[in-house]
């Protein structure tokens, strides 16, 4: 399990790149969690947005998740929550983005790609073998992953019964 009190912060042109416990986070994290559902896929917004905010809580006390922030004068802006799993297929330490999301105020530039690369230097000083992002088709962040080191070796499908796809 990551000790969060040993994990170094980064500072970035005004701006704190930290790991900082949900459940410490939650209430400053619900605002920007409706914010970032307003950008979802349309198809998406056929369900409700309910976040399980105690079993986040739960997982976070079993190790399972891990919650990155950005500040500005002490101020949350951003945020990537990860979630952490050991592969079935080859029983290393994995890792998968929830969450990844700044907000619209401080968007362009190379931020992102600095607080992505803070991740993967924390992730991969405790022992991840490989992480996992996904990319909306709504937005452009496969570049900013692409500019931090990742490469796309997969396609994600969702089906939804509600929405109607064109076959």
């Amino acid at each position: 399990m990551i000790d969060i009190s040993k994990v170094e912060t980064r500072d970035y042109k005004g701006f704190t790149f930290a790991l900082e416990r949900f459940a410490d986070v939650v209430e400053e994290l619900a605002p920007m969690h409706r914010m970032q559902w307003a950008e979802v896929d349309e198809r998406m917004k056929v369900f409700e947005f309910r976040p399980n905010y105690p079993a986040y809580a739960q997982m976070e006390q079993e190790g399972r998740i891990l919650q990155f922030v950005i500040r500005k004068s002490g101020a949350l802006v951003g945020y990537c929550m990860v979630m952490l799993f050991e592969s079935l297929h080859t029983q290393l330490l994995s890792a998968q983005e929830d969450s990844l999301f700044l907000h619209p105020d401080y968007r362009g530039g190379f931020m992102m790609v600095a607080f992505v690369k803070y991740i993967i230097h924390v992730l991969t000083g405790y022992g991840v073998r490989d992480m996992r992002v996904t990319s909306k088709t709504s937005n452009k962040a496969y570049v900013l992953m692409e500019r931090a080191g990742f490469v796309q070796c997969a396609k994600q499908l969702v089906f939804i019964p509600e929405v109607r796809h064109a076959n």
